[in-house]
């Protein structure tokens, strides 16, 4: 198993990229906006229905682009030309927006849950020869223990939070919610919902833990307390670093 990455517990977290009413959530200027300050990167990746891994939140396009339509029922070539947030950037490829990064901050990359399989493996095959620091988190456990069967090279987590989580059955949302599924998949830390963070960190003291989305100081000294590192937002862009 690699070693647990410090970055992961001491370089702050851009969640979405930095983001801001120039450079929308997820693109190429909310991305090199992380890597000019030193930031490490959050990101999420979709699968489309032609197998293309995509660079974006949520799984519909209804609040980037107004169109009531799920990226896993589109091919790519359906809207890989439109801008989201109607900003001048173009949706990028997994494989796009690692070439962009190339190394120059980590990488905390959030695996969505899929309407298709195969997500694992895509993802891994378009690492094979990525050079930077990369660390995987999911709310699906089994991706993440399909991930850690197929590879020990990744630090891996898993997000957990209180608030219903829609797209897990009732049972799954349970055991993510008592961090259930920390006995029986490898984990290297714990994602937890600063919401949520008191209540989750003391069943969670085996793992060390991040927490999200950091964008107020009262919820920076919520994580201060209980967390060792944070995924932000702006306005706390100007983070040096994260020391409880």
């Amino acid at each position: 198993m690699k070693k647990f990455s410090e970055w992961i517990y001491n370089t702050p977290i851009a969640h979405r990229g930095l983001h801001n009413e120039f450079f929308p959530e997820n693109t190429e200027g909310a991305f090199l906006n992380a890597i000019s300050h030193g930031y490490a990167i959050e990101t999420d990746v979709q699968m489309t229905k032609d197998g293309v891994l995509v660079i974006h939140h949520d799984d519909d396009l209804k609040r980037s682009l107004n169109i009531e339509k799920n990226i896993r029922d589109l091919n790519y070539c359906e809207f890989k030309d439109l801008c989201p947030f109607n900003g001048e950037y173009k949706f990028q490829t997994f494989k796009e927006f690692l070439t962009m990064v190339d190394g120059q901050v980590p990488i905390m990359l959030e695996i969505k849950n899929q309407k298709n399989s195969g997500i694992e493996e895509k993802i891994l095959k378009d690492l094979e020869d990525y050079k930077g620091e990369i660390a995987m988190q999911s709310f699906n456990p089994l991706i993440i223990k399909t991930i850690s069967k197929l590879t020990d090279k990744y630090p891996l987590g898993l997000l957990c939070t209180l608030e219903k989580n829609l797209t897990n059955s009732k049972f799954v949302d349970y055991l993510l919610h008592h961090i259930t599924f920390r006995f029986f998949i490898k984990l290297e830390f714990l994602s937890i919902r600063v919401n949520d963070l008191e209540k989750h960190r003391k069943r969670s003291k085996r793992h060390r833990v991040i927490t999200w989305t950091i964008n107020s100081e009262e919820k920076l000294k919520i994580a201060e307390k209980y967390a060792e590192n944070i995924i932000f937002e702006t306005p706390l862009q100007d983070l040096k670093n994260f020391e409880k």
